[in-house]
């Protein structure tokens, strides 16, 4: 009799385990961004200051906590935040050009490709863009990553310190998990460039730990040479076409005209979206959070990229002046797959004004009207200021 009670007890203590299991196995995939990228444990106040439930959700701030921080120079972790044809390949390279800096361009281009594996479902791509980025910031590289890295051109040709690592073993194939995080820890800096990231919500995890020195740089450009700059990308051979009629710009009381995936209109929402994120985030996240115009680095790149490395608290390198002075005032324009590496800045940030028609700039002035002042661009209402390249279309910038 005995051995017939403990049959059921046992049972029912096996089901009990595998319910159990299963319970937080399923909690820490709703929730990846709570789970340590890569093993990687993260602490209490990291994981209490996600996306999901914040304190700025109900207008109050936890008070401040006594500073544990070791008493060593902490690591930097820069991240450029932008959207495509915004100039984010022209900013990263004022840091790409130090060869004090780890720099990484695009590394989230892996999220995309787990979408369409069936790896994770698309929306859980936030989550585990920002499990990534902590990954990376601590050297810990996704597996499919550094498999990925050989095999797409950009990774390694975009990234000095990608090439110096794959010069030293030979060749991209070479490099091991091991050897890149070995690699990557001898850098005291690290940037990392993406067009990918939705949402900086994900990312308020890692800009409320108080130990992580970690900083985003939201790089906004004008809506008006954003949809220029995407017109003449994507649509060369149609240049005599409107944006409207390819798509990249409609009215606002347009419900039929099918948009390309690039239009102006996500452009201008996701702006707004993350300004909203901005303004609403506790101190320790705001001031940890730049705004950063386009067109105010091109009016003067040397004295933007001196800013930009003291607020990061690292010094700007005679190879960073150098390439400034090499790739900022020349006429000559060469193509790079969609990178240009020779140009005049000040001439590119103008152009969209002898490019755009007059009702195009009005498709794209009526679509992002509100975003555009917040961020000090001037709309303007008559072909004439349009022309006049002399006069400036920039108020300073309200936001610091």
């Amino acid at each position: 009799m005995e051995s017939t009670f403990k049959k059921p007890v046992l049972f029912f203590l096996a089901c009990l385990v595998i319910a159990s299991s299963t319970i937080l196995l399923s909690r820490a995939w709703t929730s990846p961004c709570r789970v340590a990228a890569n093993g990687y444990a993260l602490s209490r106040s990291f994981v209490s200051s996600g996306n999901t439930t914040s304190s700025h959700d109900t207008g109050t701030e936890a008070p401040p906590q006594p500073s544990v921080c070791p008493t060593s120079t902490p690591r930097k972790h820069v991240l450029f935040v932008a959207k495509a044809r915004t100039g984010s390949t022209f900013i990263g390279e004022l840091f790409n050009q130090n060869p004090n800096v780890f720099y990484l361009f695009e590394p989230l281009r892996v999220v995309p490709d787990m979408v369409k594996m069936d790896a994770i479902p698309e929306t859980y791509s936030g989550d585990m863009s920002a499990e990534l980025l902590n990954s990376f910031y601590h050297c810990d590289f996704l597996t499919y990553y550094v498999y990925h890295i050989p095999r797409w051109y950009l990774a390694v040709s975009e990234s000095n310190a990608m090439q110096k690592i794959c010069k030293r073993y030979k060749r991209c194939t070479n490099v091991s998990i091991s050897d890149l995080k070995e690699e990557c820890l001898k850098y005291e800096v690290m940037v990392i460039k993406s067009i990918r990231v939705e949402d900086l919500n994900y990312l308020m995890p890692m800009l409320q730990q108080e130990c992580f020195d970690f900083k985003v740089v939201l790089l906004a450009r004008d809506p008006r040479a954003v949809a220029s700059s995407r017109k003449y990308f994507k649509y060369r051979n149609r240049a005599n076409e409107t944006l409207y009629e390819l798509g990249i710009a409609k009215p606002l009381n347009d419900t039929t005209t099918r948009l390309h995936p690039d239009n102006v209109h996500d452009y201008c929402k996701w702006l707004g979206r993350n300004l909203a994120v901005l303004r609403n985030a506790q101190s320790r996240a705001r001031r940890r959070i730049v705004v950063l115009r386009y067109e105010d680095v091109v009016a003067n790149v040397t004295q933007k990229a001196l800013e930009l490395y003291k607020i990061f608290g690292s010094r700007v390198t005679e190879n960073v002046l150098k390439w400034i002075a090499d790739n900022t005032h020349s006429d000559e324009h060469v193509e790079r797959g969609s990178m240009a590496t020779k140009r005049n800045s000040t001439s590119t940030a103008l152009a969209w004004r002898s490019d755009l028609s007059m009702n195009d700039v009005k498709l794209v002035q009526s679509a992002c009207n509100d975003v555009m002042q917040t961020l000090g661009y001037k709309l303007i209402k008559r072909e004439s200021e349009l022309i006049n390249t002399s006069a400036s279309l920039l108020n300073p910038l309200p936001l610091k």
